[in-house]
């Protein structure tokens, strides 16, 4: 009995392990978290059919857990928001086998909006212009 147990304890220590990626999603140039971010988890090579998706929280956090050791590609979007590039380099991450990448931080760059009136060579608002 005590031998049928060191095996399975043995085996299981070889078994892969899976890890947890995790950060936050804030306003480029601000602290300002961001929340309903759709943020995907694609593997290297494939595409977002293969991907995993979360949103992010109040506090612009968002969480993956449970992923295999590779290399994945993290995207985000959020309408009005253009997609930046994580600082200090691109959006792929490599996981090792058990490992746990904490403080991910990804930033998006608010799109401008243009607001006003369309006039004609007059100075007269043009009706149903947009």
């Amino acid at each position: 009995m005590r031998l049928a147990f060191l095996g399975i304890l043995l085996a299981l220590q070889g078994a892969p392990q899976n890890g947890v990626i995790e950060g936050v999603v804030v306003e480029q140039g601000t602290t300002n978290a961001l929340d309903g971010v759709t943020v995907l988890l694609v593997p290297e090579g494939k595409g977002t059919r293969d991907a995993r998706g979360t949103i992010s929280n109040e506090a612009g956090r968002f969480k993956f857990e449970n992923v295999q050791a590779g290399r994945y590609e993290v995207r985000a979007e959020r309408p009005g928001f253009a997609k930046l590039k994580r600082p200090g380099g691109p959006s792929l991450l490599r996981l090792d086998d058990g490992q746990n990448l904490k403080d991910i931080r990804i930033q998006l760059l608010k799109l401008p909006v243009i607001s006003g009136r369309v006039l004609d060579g007059q100075g007269a608002p043009i009706p149903n212009t947009r």
